[in-house]
Parts: C-alpha cells; structure tokens; sequence
C-alpha cells in the first residue's frame, strides 16, 4: 500500500491508501508527522477534530492504525530491498467489519459455506465486545451480504441452504425465538430473506455457465472442487478452448483457471484439490501457467495426515492458497508437508512443525524443485546436484584459450590432459558454447572448460546411462487384445454378419443357424437372431464397455472397444488364447527361447527363475528387434524400488521391464558395474527423491525417460571398479545380497567422491523410506544409540581432554523422545529407561521443560541447564538419524560461536 520509509517525505501512496481504502477524505489535507524515533507516524486534519496514528510493531511485523472514533485495523510489515513496505491485511478487516463476500464454486451442501459463515458470526460478535451477539436480524443480513454457493445438483444446494438457515439460530435465546416464530406465523415478517437458493445459491454449471455471478468479484473463494469429472465430448472441446494447458482434462485444474473470473485484486482463494496436478509429468504445462497467472502463498500437503482430513485410501489431496500475481519475483511459497502425531491422531489436529516447512522463491521454481518441495524434500537438493554436478578435473592458465578455436582438439591441450592422466584420442571434437564455455566430446565421455577469469577450469561431465547402452527400451508388451481378440464388428450388423455368425457357431456353439433372420434395435444396443423356434439375443452396455449375450438361458460377457471409430466385440479371454498358441514348458523350435515376464519374487542382482518358453515373432503386441534379448543385457523392473539383474539369450515378455544391451565398445564387464550402480542406495535415493511422484500408496513406474538420464560419474578409478564386479560376482556365485550390498555401496560413493555427510544423507533417506514402506515410523534403542554416538564422536572433537560426554535416553511410543547429554570425567556407557507416559512427562516437567503442548506435540525443544543439555523431538526415526545428529551438533556449535565476546 505505501512505505513507511517514504513519510512524511513522499505521502502520495499513503493518502491514496486512506481515501480509497479507508474511505478518509480529509487525509489529504491533513499535517502529518513522525515521532518516537520513526515508530509512530499521526495525521491530524486542519480543525484538530480529527485524526489516524500509526504504530510500527516490527517485532510482530505489523502496522496498527488507530482512528479517532477508536476503530483500529492491522497491516502487514515486510522489509524488502532495505525498505520497510505496509501490505494490507484485506480479508481480516473485511471479515471483522462483516463487508466481506465469499464464493465456494462447488459448494455441494455447503460444509465449507457453513463453517465460514459460523466463523465469520463469531468475528463480529468479538467486534461487538464481551458478552455481546448478533441477533436473528443481523445475522440474516450477514448471511445475504457475505454467503455465495454454485453447484450442479438442486438437492445438495437445498441442504446448504437449511444448514445455513440452522446456523441464523445458533446460541439464540428461545423467548425471542418464540416471538419471532409467533410473527412468521402471523406473516408480519419473515427472519430470513426469500429466496436464497435463486439469488446467493445458484444451480449451475460453474465452468461453462457464463451467466453466474457474471462480473461480480468475492474477497474470498474457497472450495474442494470435483477431482475426475468425466466431461462430455463437447465440454471438452470447450475446455480446450478455454483452457489449453489442463492437462487429461482434470477438472480441478479447471476451476483453479476459471475462479480468476470472480477475482478482485485483494481477493484470496483456498482450495483443496489432488496432489496429482502437482506430481504428473503430464501436467507441466498447468503448473507452469499457474505460477505465471498467481501468487501463491501457501501449499499444504495432505498426505501423511489422511486419517485426519480424508480417508486412507482415498487419493492424496492438497491445499492451495493464492492471489492475484503480486510481485512473483518477490513472493515466497510456504510449503508445508506436516506429518502425523500422537497428539494429531487423539485430537485430529494438523501439528506443523520448523521442519514441516520450506520456503521457496516462486520466480526460481523449477519442474524439479517443483517436485522436491510439495513432497518435503528440498533439503535433497543439494545433494541431488551434487551427483549429477560435474567433476572438477584441473585447471590451466588462460593462455590456453588459443588452442580453443578448431573443432578437432590441439595436441598442446591433449599434452595437458595426459599430464593430468586424463587422456583424450584422435577421436576427440571441441565445440564452442559461449565466450566462456568449450565441450570436448571423447566417444562416452565429455569435458567442460570454463572460463573463470584467472584460469580455465576443467571438468569432467556426468555421463548418462543411456551413452553406455547399444539398445535402451521396454521389453516385448503382451499379446495384442485386437490380433488375438477379435471376434465381429458390433457396427457391421447387420449388413455384414460372416464374422458374428462365425463367432457364434465356433465360440457359443450354435448348431442351428443356417439362413437366420438379423435385427438391429433402432438404438442400436441390441441385436435380435432368430431362426425358427430357435433365438439369442446380444446387448451393448455402452457405459459397462461390454456386450451381453443370452442363449439357452445362459449369458457371457465380451469385450465391447471402439477402434478407429467403430465398436468392435473381442473375447475377454484372448490372452489365454495365444497363450495356449505360442507358449510352452519346453522348446518346441528354434524359434522358441526362454522367458520372464514375472514380478513375483525378484531380488537384486539374482536372475529370477526362467518361466518356460515363448514362440518370438509378430504375434506379439510389440515385438522388439529381436537382437536386444541376444547375448548379455542388463534387465530393470519398473516397479518401486527398482531392481536389477543381468540374462544372455532371454525373451523379457512384459512391458513391466527394461532392457538395457551394453555397447560393445565398453568392457563386457561393465554390465556388473551398472547392476551394481542401480541396486544401490544411491540409486534408490536419486531415482525416489527425484521421480517418484507418490510417497504412499501405488507408486508410480519409473520412466524410463529418466532412468536414461542416470547420471554415471567417470569410471577412471579401475580398482574401485574392478572391487565393485568382484563383489556381485560374490552375490551371484553366495546367493548372499546382504553380505556384500553394503560394501558395494561406499564403492559407489566412493565412484561419486561423496563426503562423509552426504553419504549419511544417503544411508538415512534409505533408511527411514525402508521403514515407511513397513508402516512403522518410530524411532527404535539401535537408531538411538546410533544418533547418539554420532553426536558424541562429533562433539569429541572440541571437548576439553579428560572431559566426556554422555548420553541417557528416554523413548516413549506414545510421546516423543528425550536425549540428556552431560559432560563428565567419567566416561559411561549410553543408557536407556523404558519409561511408561507418566514416567517420561515427569522428567520433562522436572527438567524445566514446562509447555506441555508442546510435548503433546512432539514439539523439538533444546533446554540447557549448566552443563547438561536436553533434546527432546517426536519419536519418529526422521528425527532420530545420523545425519540429524550432525545438524544438531553443527546448530550446537552455531549457538556457541554466536555467544562468543567479541
């Protein structure tokens, strides 16, 4: 609205803020001031009669405006650019003045309509002082001027009108009741206005209904809109008219464009709508125009906490609040991802906490940051980048830039990789990117050089799967419904009737049929064959997708699918049908090989057992080129987590699997070096955190897209490789995963030159997700020992020597956890208490930590009382880990620094 900084110098956006916003006429004549060391700014007018004095509270971050006649209003305070700036709190002093206008879009039986109106009572009673409510009258009116719904179905807009009919009696005192209802008999007066339903609760269309609330603007619109409405073919023609980046026409994509139709400049919007418009790739285009078109200022994610706000099995849903593009560059989205608590699930309140939330800049948001925020992940940013980054190799000076001109690679820079043994062929190609960036490209590998002023940096590029591979695709997809299904054209009939009378004589064996007479009803759902004495009759279920058909007083079901606009009728069974044709327990020919097609029971590293034999040929739905199942080739499921293991000579009959063929110019035993990479928690960290776009549930397959970009680091350091191979060489010959996973593991982090740090990072993200996926969150003694000697042999190393650190630790499955560390001369052994609930609140009470609230809600809290120190969070392993540990020493130490004399 204005700054503070500008007055008393400049006061044009002030004065303009309190004529337009406040409705004050004389601020522009008025004498304005600053005192109290520019916290208070007054404006009185030229009679003195009247006047506005503004108090600074940047403690609090806001503004209060007192006026003479003793209204007051509050304003938002935010420092930006150096600059103290007054934002509007618009909505809150609409709601207390009761000015306000809310629209839910889909109301249905107005819950969310109800539960406003009945806050928004209560606002202007606290308005009205102490003791003091509306009467009938009043709410009435507030109920005509505020209240807003549209919805489709006349029923459900009935019960929202009774339920806000209901909530005008709420704390009524029954006398005046009486007497009201004595005049309603007596038809004097009516306490609620005629016609709600037609006048603020309109039966409509909301998306294609353009006469609804046509040019009216709400302060608020807030709703949960349908998820998966089936549109009809012409409402989707509309849609794509309107709105061309909904993507699969979601309509609760929809109606998150449309409401801007009924938004005003202050107006803010609430709404609940499918966590899937926020983690398909399909959607890109809708999230990028909704960044574009809206501030959004917060974003809730709902699904951890589905006990509370839907039920378990329902889709995950989300919550967005936004308003009109103000200033993206400038705008911070909240996100908040809270997770669920004992205390959540006895008092089904939502508890957030500091490590709930991440803010991010909405100008700098990416598909991919985009994905790591909505699921609480962004603290993986870095190290996500960390894995894909480029290696720094060596550097040379900046004369080198004369050998950057031609495309083939001068012998000087070639005498300098080798220096560095980093070797390039005669093969090698530079190319220019900008004045301050070259590529090299040598076969499989590739370099960067950048200019950095005083140097040329050089770096070895990430190389991606897919530059190892000779082939990369999906196996051979099942038999074909069309090919090996097909029985007639349901549109053929009855002009056309030699595919059905076939059908019927070899599938349904009827015997009698010879010169039948062939009807087609006029709606065309049903056909009628009779011959003689003898019948059957056939029905389409259009929206069952099915036909039926009845002879002998028996039925079958077939399968009903327009093809290339036509409806055609195939057998349900046709997979066993080929099945039967073209596979075998044995090998019939030599056209026949072993196949695997499934899931059940695959392990990493371990080729599952082979299951029989399958005829290769045209047959099947898509039948590769037949070369990539011949000689070794890396096989991936595309299930969650994803696995890997190596075949020569083998058929992958499903589409649930990739295949990835080595190139030959590689080493033949790289193909254990990718295993190795792709079954490690490495690869499950940057696959999940990256491309996974459900943490619960049916996760979604892995693409195989982006499981080409895997970035592989360079493969330089021979003995790593050569102790990778070695080990899944053990795996295989042991049948023994576990023995060696974790070996192979540091190698890989060991090929990716990750820090200790990282690596944890790494570790406990496996860990905790590991748990998750067994529906246990809860932190156990051996990840508390494990937290805790991490923190020790952290803190070690700034303890004075003779001087120990030691643990005590509390853990109560149906609170939180409690750490104590002591310094002592004494080294002892860490000990735990199982301590009951009672237990665990009485030494939270005696060690000073008094808000029990906050214990209720697994609140993290640091209490230091001489030379001890008490940590207490939730009992979930997320807070519990390793990595945590060295967060929590690294904050520990923080606070020290900071509370150095200077």
């Amino acid at each position: 609205m204005f700054s503070w900084d500008d007055v008393p110098g400049n006061n044009t956006e002030l004065i303009k803020f309190l004529k337009d916003d406040l409705k004050i006429e004389w601020a522009e004549n008025a004498e304005i001031k600053k005192s109290d060391n520019d916290r208070i700014i007054t404006l009185v007018n030229k009679n003195k009669k009247n006047s506005i004095t503004l108090n600074l509270n940047k403690k609090e971050n806001n503004v209060t405006l007192e006026i003479a006649d003793g209204k007051t209003y509050k304003y938002l305070l935010k420092e930006e650019n150096s600059k103290l700036n007054i934002y509007s709190e618009y909505i809150k002093n609409k709601s207390k003045e009761g000015n306000i206008t809310v629209l839910d879009p889909s109301c249905g039986s107005g819950i969310f309509l109800v539960k406003f109106f009945e806050r928004l009572v209560k606002e202007r009673e606290s308005e009205l002082g102490e003791g003091k409510s509306l009467d009938i009258y009043k709410k009435s009116d507030l109920l005509k001027k505020s209240i807003h719904g549209i919805d489709t179905d006349p029923n459900a807009l009935r019960i929202a009108a009774f339920s806000l009919y209901l909530k005008i009696f709420d704390r009524v005192n029954p006398e005046i009741l009486k007497k009201v209802l004595e005049k309603c008999e007596e038809k004097k007066e009516h306490f609620m206005f005629p016609g709600l339903k037609e006048h603020n609760l309109i039966q409509g269309n909301s998306l294609f209904d353009e006469d609804i609330f046509k040019g009216k603007k709400f302060d608020l619109i807030l709703g949960n809109p349908p998820w998966d409405y089936d549109f009809s073919e012409n409402e989707r023609r509309l849609i794509d008219r309107k709105w061309p980046d909904v993507s699969d026409y979601q309509s609760s994509q929809c109606f998150l464009f449309k409401i801007d139709d009924w938004m005003n400049e202050n107006s803010i919007v609430g709404m609940v709508v499918n966590l899937s418009n926020f983690t398909n790739q399909n959607a890109e285009c809708f999230r990028k125009l909704l960044l574009e078109k809206y501030s959004i200022k917060k974003f809730l994610n709902l699904i951890n906490i589905k006990k509370i706000t839907f039920k378990d099995g329902s889709e995950s849903a989300c919550v967005l609040i936004f308003n009109k593009d103000h200033d993206i560059e400038e705008n911070d989205i909240k996100f908040i991802v809270p997770d669920m608590t004992h205390f959540s699930e006895l008092t089904r309140e939502i508890v957030v906490k500091d490590d709930d939330i991440a803010k991010v800049r909405q100008s700098g948001l990416s598909e991919e940051t985009w994905h790591l925020s909505i699921l609480g992940l962004n603290k993986y940013l870095k190290l996500i980048e960390r894995i894909e980054s480029d290696v720094y190799l060596f550097s040379l000076t900046p004369e080198y830039k004369q050998y950057l001109q031609c495309s083939d690679v001068d012998d000087e820079l070639k005498n300098e990789f080798k220096e560095s043994k980093c070797f390039l062929s005669n093969e090698a190609k530079l190319s220019r990117i900008d004045e301050k960036k070259w590529n090299i490209v040598d076969f499989n590998r590739e370099y960067k050089i950048k200019d950095v002023g005083v140097q040329l940096n050089i770096y070895e590029k990430r190389i991606a799967l897919e530059r190892y591979s000779e082939t990369f695709e999906q196996g051979a997809t099942f038999y074909s419904m069309e090919k090996h299904g097909y029985l007639f054209g349901w549109d053929d009939i009855p002009e056309n009737n030699g595919d059905l009378l076939k059908f019927l004589k070899e599938n349904i064996l009827v015997d009698w049929i010879k010169n039948p007479e062939i009807k087609k009803s006029n709606d065309e759902n049903a056909v009628t064959i009779t011959e003689l004495e003898n019948s059957i009759i056939l029905k389409r279920k259009l929206t069952e997708k099915k036909v039926i058909i009845t002879y002998n007083r028996e039925t079958s079901n077939f399968i009903l699918k327009m093809v290339k606009g036509t409806f055609n009728v195939y057998n349900p069974d046709y997979n066993n049908i080929a099945k039967k044709k073209y596979e075998g327990i044995k090998k019939e020919d030599n056209n026949y090989f072993p196949k695997i097609q499934s899931l059940g029971g695959l392990k990493p590293y371990l080729c599952p057992q082979l299951e029989g034999y399958i005829k290769y040929g045209p047959h099947l739905e898509k039948a590769r080129k037949f070369n990539i199942f011949l000689d070794n080739k890396l096989v991936i499921n595309r299930g969650w987590p994803i696995k890997s293991f190596s075949v020569s000579d083998t058929i992958i009959f499903s589409s649930s699997f990739y295949i990835f063929k080595p190139d030959k110019k590689f080493p033949s035993d790289y193909i254990h070096l990718f295993k190795a990479i792709l079954n490690s928690k490495l690869a499950y960290f940057y696959l999940r955190s990256k491309y996974l776009q459900r943490l619960k549930g049916n996760h979604t397959k892995v693409n195989l897209v982006d499981l080409k970009k895997f970035p592989i680091p360079y493969l330089k350091d021979e003995k790593i490789i050569k102790e990778i191979i070695n080990f899944v060489s053990k795996i295989k010959e042991e049948n023994d995963i576990e023995k060696y996973q974790s070996q192979i593991d540091e190698l890989v982090f060991d090929l990716y030159e990750l820090d200790y740090y990282e690596r944890q990072q790494i570790k406990d993200y496996y860990k905790i997700y590991k748990q998750k996926r067994q529906n246990n969150n809860l932190v156990s003694t051996d990840d508390m020992n494990e937290y805790i000697n991490e923190f020790i042999d952290s803190f070690n190393l700034f303890i004075e020597k003779g001087y120990f650190l030691n643990a005590k630790f509390y853990i109560c499955n149906f609170l939180g956890s409690l750490v104590k560390f002591e310094f002592s001369k004494e080294k002892k052994e860490t000990e735990p208490e199982y301590s009951k609930l009672k237990r665990l609140i009485s030494i939270i009470l005696h060690e000073k930590i008094s808000d029990i609230k906050n214990v209720l809600k697994e609140e993290e809290m640091r209490i230091y009382d001489n030379n001890v120190l008490y940590l207490y969070k939730s009992n979930h392993i997320k807070d519990w880990t390793r990595t945590k540990a060295l967060d929590d020493v690294k904050r520990e130490f923080g606070l020290i620094y900071k509370n150095l004399p200077d």
